[in-house]
């Protein structure tokens, strides 16, 4: 978008970046507030088998930056498709 504009002498750009988007979110809240859709797709399903599953999901999700291995250590991890579903 900025590339074919010139920057001013009194003008700066400046990059903005996400580094922690949905880590104050924590998976228990996240269930709380998606429960009523949770239960539309399975009437049978509990909360705890809800937190159990998505435990499961989310500790296991890791992501690969330059051959290393990154886990979210708190919250929902940006990025990840089950994040995105929680927070919204």
């Amino acid at each position: 978008i900025i590339q074919n504009r010139e920057i001013g002498p009194d003008e700066e750009v400046e990059s903005l970046d996400a580094v922690n988007q949905f880590g104050n979110i924590t998976k228990k809240k996240a269930i709380l507030w998606k429960w009523d859709s949770i239960v539309k797709l399975n009437k049978k399903l509990t909360k705890k088998i809800s937190e159990e599953i998505i435990d499961f999901c989310s500790d296991n999700n890791v992501d690969t930056y330059r051959g290393q291995f990154y886990k979210q250590k708190l919250g929902c991890a940006m990025g990840s498709t089950l994040s995105s579903i929680l927070a919204q």
